[in-house]
């Protein structure tokens, strides 16, 4: 094709044919021109479809986080329902000795928490590919970022109930040398202060 070119100019220029040898450059630099932009076209289409498919499998990733999330989610709700069973039993006056000694941590009103970990790393690759996504997927950004100040703020109150577990933890030890022990005589002490001590229960109860 290039040496068809080739001829054809130099043809034009032995017939001295300047006026269209003109015509036909200013024709050959169109079809160049064209060409470029063609090329960038597709390389600008291509670039546009690995993003998209990047952007599916993002999304694809953060579903799974999320499905991850819930679960952890949903046993953080299971231990709180057990916590809160036996915090109301002990409230109540309705913990007997026998049950402390079947369930040792009943003495304490279940006087613990859990960590839990929720991850959120594909939520912050999402947001940051705000300007990248489809008009359908940017339809979830407002709930994507609910999710993320969500996460933001339950990890800010699991820090202070650790910090406030840790305090009563320190507490129960200090009123109650013999809670380390472990000897019968010792887990006698911490069933009688559980059932008799009112202050004791006041606190589980603040708790």
């Amino acid at each position: 094709m290039i040496k068809f070119f080739r001829h054809v100019r130099r043809s034009l220029i032995e017939q001295n044919k300047m006026g269209k040898y003109f015509q036909y450059a200013i024709g050959e630099i169109f079809l160049v021109m064209i060409g470029i932009l063609l090329a960038l076209q597709v390389s600008n289409w291509n670039e546009k479809r690995k993003i998209d498919n990047d952007i599916d499998l993002l999304f694809l990733a953060l579903e799974l986080e999320l499905e991850r999330n819930i679960l952890e989610i949903n046993g953080l709700i299971n231990v709180g329902h057990r916590t809160d069973s036996i915090s109301t039993l002990f409230i109540e006056n309705k913990i007997t000795r026998d049950m402390i000694r079947q369930n040792p941590y009943l003495a304490f009103g279940d006087y613990r928490t859990r960590s839990t970990f929720l991850e959120d790393e594909r939520l912050d690759e999402v947001i940051e590919q705000e300007k990248q996504l489809s008009t359908e997927k940017k339809e979830l950004l407002p709930n994507i970022k609910l999710i993320k100040r969500r996460i933001k703020a339950w990890r800010y109150w699991q820090n202070k109930t650790l910090e406030l577990s840790m305090q009563r933890r320190k507490e129960l030890v200090s009123k109650t040398p013999y809670f380390r022990r472990g000897d019968s005589l010792a887990f006698e002490k911490i069933i009688t202060r559980a059932i008799e001590d009112k202050i004791y229960r006041n606190e589980v109860e603040q708790y």
